[in-house]
C-alpha cells in the first residue's frame, strides 16, 4: 500500500499535486490544521471509512514516483495549537525555524532597507577585526536616512538558539573593543570605501548629499563618521529574549546598540516576515 495520499480539498483549491500530498501519519493533522478543510474528529476518522475516501485519494504510480523524493509540507500537530502565527484571509502562516544563520543572512540582505530605511547601505562583508579579541563581522552598515545624524554599524546576524553568553555576548564584546582602536577604524574605512560605490544610486542620493551638508568630500565624510561616537552594534536575530536585552543594555552604556527581531512565518512555499526594531539608547 502506498504510504502517501493526495488531499482532494487542496486539489480543489487549485494547488498542484506536489503541494497537495501528505504522508500516512499526518492525514488527520492535515485536515484539522489547514484552513478551508473540514474538521474531522478522531472517532469519525477511525470508524467511518467513507471519510478518508471523501477527502483523500491514492496517488497514481506516476505521481508516486514523482512525489517520493519530495518532502511534504510539515504541519502542526492536531492536538496542539500555534502560539504565534499570521492569518491572511483564510490562510494560516505558522512560525518557521531557521535551519542556520545563512538562511537569515539572505533575508537580511534582501529586506534590510524595508527594515532600516532607503538611506541605509548594507555591505555583507566578512572582515576580521580586533587584535586582543579578533572577531569576524557578518556585515557593515551605513545609515544616512538623516544626513544630519549619520551612523555606522557593525552587523551581526544571530540565531537565538545559540548560547547568549559564550557566543553572542563574546562576539559583541570583541566588536565593542575593536571599535575603540584607530587601526580598526582605518581598516573599516578602507573596506567601506572600496565597496560603497557598488550602489551608485545610494551614493548619489545619500552619500553625496550628506557630505555636501558637512562641507566635505565623500571620503572625508566617511572618515569623520567612523571616528565619531555614532558607530555602534546592530544585531539581527530571530528572537529577542530578556537575557539578550540585558546584555545589550550593558553594552549600550558606552556605544549605540540596535536590535532587530526578524521572524519568518510559512505556509506551503510562501513566506511572510515580521520585524521589530529596538534602539537601545546610549547612556550619557
Amino acid at each position: 500500500m502506498l504510504p502517501l495520499r493526495i488531499c482532494k480539498v487542496c486539489e480543489a483549491q487549485g494547488l498542484s499535486v506536489e503541494k497537495s500530498y501528505i504522508q500516512t501519519g499526518s492525514r488527520l493533522t492535515h485536515m484539522n490544521s489547514t484552513p478551508l478543510h473540514p474538521h474531522i474528529t478522531t472517532k469519525e476518522w477511525r470508524h467511518d471509512g467513507s471519510v478518508k475516501g471523501k477527502y483523500l485519494r491514492r496517488p497514481s504510480w506516476e505521481e508516486w514516483h514523482r512525489l517520493k523524493p519530495i518532502k511534504p509540507e510539515e504541519l502542526p500537530s492536531a492536538n496542539s495549537s500555534i502560539l504565534k502565527g499570521i492569518i491572511q484571509g483564510e490562510r494560516l502562516f505558522a512560525p518557521h525555524e531557521f535551519s542556520n544563520e545563512e538562511e537569515l543572512e539572505k533575508l537580511v540582505i534582501q529586506h534590510y532597507r524595508q527594515v532600516l530605511g532607503e538611506g541605509a547601505l548594507y555591505l555583507p562583508i566578512r572582515k576580521l577585526i580586533g587584535s586582543t579579541m579578533p572577531r569576524v563581522t557578518d556585515g557593515l552598515l551605513l545609515d544616512l536616512n538623516d544626513p544630519k545624524n549619520p551612523s555606522f554599524w557593525i552587523v551581526e546576524v544571530e540565531l537565538s538558539k545559540h548560547d547568549l553568553e559564550s557566543h553572542i555576548q563574546t562576539q559583541m564584546l570583541g566588536f565593542h573593543r575593536a571599535l575603540k582602536k584607530p587601526d580598526t577604524k582605518r581598516t573599516l574605512l578602507k573596506v567601506v570605501w572600496v565597496h560603497h560605490s557598488d550602489d551608485v544610486n545610494w551614493v548619489k542620493d545619500y552619500l553625496v548629499r550628506a557630505s555636501e551638508l558637512e562641507g566635505s568630500s565623500p571620503h572625508e565624510f566617511l572618515d569623520n563618521l567612523l571616528h565619531e561616537k555614532n558607530c555602534g552594534l546592530l544585531i539581527f536575530i530571530d528572537n529577542v529574549t530578556d537575557e539578550l536585552r540585558e546584555i545589550m543594555d550593558s553594552l549600550s552604556e558606552t556605544r549605540p546598540v540596535k536590535l532587530v527581531e526578524f521572524k519568518t512565518f510559512k505556509k506551503d512555499s510562501e513566506y511572510v516576515h515580521l520585524f521589530t526594531r529596538t534602539d537601545v539608547e546610549e547612556e550619557s
